[in-house]
């Protein structure tokens, strides 16, 4: 703001407000003006205060695009309480500004935002594909099997003239069992958590899962509940015939297609139609932690984990079998122990500080011979649980031991060629202690062994 008096005649401004260019001063401004105008004998400078509204924000917190021909705009999806505040993260929004043109690909960011750089004009049509490069997202409604083989879309709308603030919403499609809408919510739910994952894994020093990896969710009757697995079958092309014939007739809940490996599903999610957000994202976040397992582990590992379910299924022992208890033929109980307690153990660290979980409670694997919470003990901190093998005689044994980190675990349990709870226990000690650790090196194998019943 200048105040300028003019020599020799009355007060001719009392202000004037110049806004600066880049880089340049109020004083650069000034004496600017002064050399131009010399009659001016008085002429004072101070930065104004003043700053300009922000831009509007679209429902996700992002700024608006000023042009209404840039296409931009939100999605998001239902919490369990009713409301639209969960950004729907890296979606792949698809539009055009033509019926039969190209289309162009947005992701959306971390808030649920995304926008185009250029100006689109008439008419815009819109898309979103719930796929990115970690994930491919595939649904089957009712019995429709062969919906496994598409990705799953869903064509929002035909727009006119204004595009930069455009709001999609996907709400839960609770009791809808067929339904476009729960078809939506559940992959929505399936690409934050993939998300959310992998900001953990990044963060702790853990692995991803594999890329590109199939997801196939299905809803299903009311009141039974959520099931997961990670039969980990795209490209998979080293399976024996049994094993396809296995998941085929084992599995049809799941609705697990037989057909080109390139479709085959890595994770399956079949859900109560009714079932609550968290309840899905229990059970998938431990599902997620068996593809990053798969990852290190390799197909042969995995080829024999997922034989071992389908022969004691057949065999009427359940998914894992019990202690001492399982398929005569196809078994190695000491392969599952380890892999469910990793799941186990990502369901819980993963969500255990998670604002939007505030009430969890970790699913754990139902075989009696998996410890479930082995990994969390080494883990936490102040917590004296006595850890009791309910096979052997004995008191059992106090957790004395904390200060372990998840990659620590992580390192442990994907080493190459570890099968068993004692192969983790030998890679976990073979570096000796962290000075992190509380706990001495017999309280550590004490823990680990009475939690393992296999050894």
């Amino acid at each position: 703001t200048f105040h300028i008096v003019n020599e020799g005649e009355p007060l001719k401004y009392d202000s004037l407000v110049y806004e600066l260019a880049e880089g340049e001063t109020c004083g650069d401004l000034m004496a600017e003006i002064a050399a131009e105008n010399p009659q001016y004998i008085n002429i004072s400078c101070v930065n104004s205060t003043y700053t300009p509204p922000p831009p509007p924000e679209n429902a996700c917190g992002c700024p608006v695009p000023g042009n209404p021909n840039i296409p931009a705009g939100c999605v998001q999806m239902q919490n369990d309480r009713g409301f639209f505040d969960i950004p729907v993260r890296n979606t792949s929004v698809r539009v055009r500004d033509r019926r039969f043109g190209g289309t162009d690909i947005l992701p959306t960011d971390e808030n649920g935002c995304w926008r185009h750089t250029k100006r689109f004009s008439n008419r815009m049509w819109m898309w979103n594909k719930f796929s990115n490069d970690n994930l491919k997202v595939r649904t089957i409604r009712g019995f429709q099997p062969w919906q496994f083989l598409i990705i799953t879309k869903d064509y929002v709308d035909q727009f006119a003239e204004e595009f930069n603030n455009i709001l999609v919403q996907y709400a839960s499609g609770n009791g809808q069992r067929t339904s476009h809408a729960r078809q939506y919510y559940l992959s929505c739910a399936s690409l934050n958590e993939d998300f959310a994952y992998r900001e953990w894994a990044a963060t702790e020093g853990v692995g991803f899962p594999r890329t590109r990896m199939n997801v196939l969710n299905r809803s299903r009757k009311d009141g039974t509940g959520i099931t997961g697995g990670a039969p980990m079958l795209q490209n998979n092309y080293t399976l024996e015939w049994m094993d396809f014939l296995g998941v085929m007739i084992v599995l049809p809940p799941a609705n697990i297609p037989i057909g080109s490996g390139t479709f085959m599903p890595d994770v399956t999610m079949v859900v109560d139609h009714s079932s609550q957000l968290d309840a899905f994202q229990r059970v998938y976040i431990h599902e997620l932690g068996h593809t990053a397992h798969y990852e290190a582990a390799g197909a042969d590992y995995w080829n024999g984990y997922r034989r071992h379910i389908l022969n004691n299924v057949t065999s009427l022992n359940g998914n894992y079998g019990s202690f001492n208890d399982w398929a005569i033929l196809g078994s190695d109980p000491e392969k599952v122990a380890l892999s469910e307690a990793w799941g186990d153990f990502v369901a819980t660290a993963n969500y255990r500080n998670r604002d939007d979980m505030p009430n969890f409670s970790p699913v754990g694997s139902d075989g009696d011979y998996i410890p479930q919470d082995l990994f969390s003990d080494l883990v936490d901190f102040g917590v004296q649980d006595v850890i009791d093998d309910p096979f052997a005689a004995g008191g059992g044994v106090l957790d004395q031991v904390e200060g372990y980190t998840a990659a620590d675990i992580w390192s442990a349990v994907s080493s190459n060629g570890n099968r068993s709870i004692q192969d983790f226990k030998v890679t976990l000690l073979q570096g000796g202690i962290p000075g992190a650790v509380n706990g001495s090196l017999l309280q550590i194998e004490d823990l680990i062994d009475e939690a393992d019943v296999l050894d």
